[in-house]
């Protein structure tokens, strides 16, 4: 009977990192001036800004 073994053998350990990726952002507000075009009357229509979060993890 044979027996063979590989001495000192270690197995490798991966490498790699792990990032937090923080793509978040700020949409301003925005203003629309729409002019009613039988009275002549103007309008203005305000949107609010929004934060908008984009976080991702990145392994490398």
């Amino acid at each position: 009977m044979s027996v063979s073994a590989q001495i000192g053998f270690k197995p490798s350990v991966p490498q790699f990192t792990v990032e937090l990726v923080d793509g978040s952002y700020d949409v301003p507000s925005s203003s629309t001036t729409t002019i009613d075009q039988y009275t002549g009357e103007k309008t203005t229509t305000t949107t609010p800004g929004y934060h908008v979060e984009n976080k991702t993890i990145e392994i490398l």
